[in-house]
């Protein structure tokens, strides 16, 4: 509630940047409250409360998006995305959560903050393995068609950069969390990447049954007696329609064909004066 006050005091004296921190700064709390609630509870998945908050969160980052989008920094809208990539992976979207971390570290990299771009980075790569961990849902489409080693690639280039930017700062915790990422990365990439066993097709063909016995004379040899029966059986259909393409044959040789017959009487005119 002073957040919401202060954010109205902004409002009311034009201060747009003052505003736009204000926001960010519940959509933090709103998400660190979710974030600490969940940790306590041994109940999967989000509460109503909980999605409430993280709803409210998503929108207090959309608001401080838009300001710092109109009067800057860029390190407030790079700290908004990544916030954002935050509430959206507990919100289960990964999928959002990416196109915000994505952008988010562009950002940070742009202005040379590697500290965030690392975070940033972190929450990239994790967004790749949620996708890879979990069943895609409507809006993430490309999910379905990808190949798996794809998403897994780019988590572990993800994990890699990160790694390597939280070296360069006495963070520690940020560290050990990057390596628990990586190594993640890395196992999923592993499995991804390995071939996978193709199962073996039944294969079937169409055999006349009166050719059995020539079949088993020549070796081959039939599972059981339904399998033979099952791949030898006539078709009815199939012979008739056999037998009507042969009158139909028959038919068509039957009929006179003028051309034909002056070619034939002018071949045997031919022979006949070529015999003489």
């Amino acid at each position: 509630s002073q957040c919401c006050a202060s954010v109205q005091e902004c409002q009311e004296r034009g201060d747009a940047q003052g505003e736009a921190q204000h926001w960010l700064a519940i959509a933090n709390a709103r998400w660190e409250q979710v974030r600490l609630a969940s940790a306590g509870s041994k109940k999967r998945g989000l509460e109503p409360s909980w999605n409430k908050r993280l709803m409210e969160a998503l929108g207090a980052a959309k608001e401080a998006l838009h300001l710092f989008q109109r009067i800057g920094p860029t390190s407030g809208e790079a700290a908004v995305l990544q916030a954002m990539a935050r509430i959206y992976s507990f919100k289960g979207e990964p999928h959002l959560a990416l196109d915000s971390a994505k952008e988010s570290a562009m950002i940070f990299k742009a202005i040379d903050d590697m500290h965030g771009a690392a975070h940033s980075l972190l929450l990239e790569a994790a967004a790749h393995l949620a996708r890879l961990g979990g069943v895609p849902c409507d809006a993430d489409l490309q999910a379905l068609v990808e190949p798996r080693s794809k998403p897994a690639k780019e988590a572990l280039a993800a994990a890699e950069e990160a790694y390597k930017l939280c070296q360069r700062y006495a963070d520690q915790d940020l560290e050990e969390y990057a390596l628990k990422v990586l190594h993640a990365a890395k196992e999923s990439f592993q499995v991804a990447s390995a071939p996978q066993p193709q199962k073996k097709r039944e294969v079937l063909m169409a055999i006349d049954n009166r050719d059995r016995q020539l079949l088993e004379d020549m070796g081959i040899r039939f599972k059981s007696a339904a399998m033979a029966t099952r791949l030898l059986a006539r078709d009815p259909r199939l012979e008739e329609l056999t037998g009507l393409r042969q009158e139909v044959a028959q038919q068509e040789l039957a009929k006179a064909d003028p051309a034909m017959d002056r070619l034939m009487t002018i071949a045997l005119h031919a022979l006949s004066t070529s015999a003489r």
